[in-house]
Formats: C-alpha cells, structure tokens, sequence
C-alpha cells in the first residue's frame, strides 16, 4: 500500500518530461532548468495527492473489500479510478487553478488512480478471482 501511490507521479513526471523534450524543444539550457525545477514540483504534488487519495479512499475501499471476501482486481481498479477522478477533480480548485482546468485534471487523475490500482494489485498479488476469505466479526 505504500509503494503503489508512486506509481502516479512517477507516470505523470515521464509524461510531461517525453512532452517537453518531444514537443517542447527544448534546446536552451535555461528551460531545461525551468522544465525541471517544474517536474520536481509537479513530481511533489501529484505525490502527496496521491498518497492522499490512497489514504482517503483507497486504503478504506480494500478493507472493505476485503472484510467482504470480494478483493479482486476489478473491484479495486474501478474504486482506484473513482478515487482518481475525485482527487483529480479537486485538485485545480484547492491549488487555484480555476474551475476550466477540472476536466483535464479529471481525466489525468482516472489514468493515474486506474495505474496506481493496477499496481497495488501487482504488489499485493490482487488477482481476478476473490479469496473468499473474510475477516473481522462477520
């Protein structure tokens, strides 16, 4: 559970690196240093939103996915990208960006919480079918 949130700020930093270097041209040494003093912030905040939504809302949905004997990766990416949605919907308007920035930002957090679900169930050995076990007071 605690590996599984890097995978999206991890994805999201090569994306908007092969983005600058690709479309960008980035031949001045000044925007190298600009573009990657700005990785390094976006690096952090998608992080820590990341890690935030893995507390907020995934950490609980496993749980109780658990306690129900239904743990399976379909259950968990489709909550993981629920969770993205929300988180990424939120995160224009809690750093200012305005409300015209949500849907690009909702579609980035679907991508990067499906991800980190996929790799959570990848780390977890989350596979297709359910345990069956349940535990807690049943």
């Amino acid at each position: 559970m605690l590996v599984a949130p890097l995978a999206a700020p991890v994805a999201y930093t090569l994306w908007e690196l092969v983005v600058a270097l690709f479309m960008g041209g980035t031949k001045d040494h000044d925007l190298l240093l600009v573009m990657a003093s700005v990785l390094m912030v976006s690096f952090a905040l998608v992080t820590l939103a990341s890690y935030i939504a893995a507390l907020l809302f995934a950490l609980p949905l496993v749980l109780w996915l658990r306690s129900r004997g239904a743990l399976t990766i379909v259950y968990v990416c489709v909550g993981s990208a629920v969770a993205g949605l929300i988180t990424g919907a939120a995160f224009p308007a809690i750093l200012g960006f305005g409300w015209r920035w949500v849907f690009q930002f909702s579609a980035y957090g679907v991508f990067l919480g499906l991800l980190s679900g996929v790799s959570l169930c990848f780390v977890a050995g989350i596979t297709t079918r359910p345990s069956g076990r349940r535990t807690g007071a049943a």
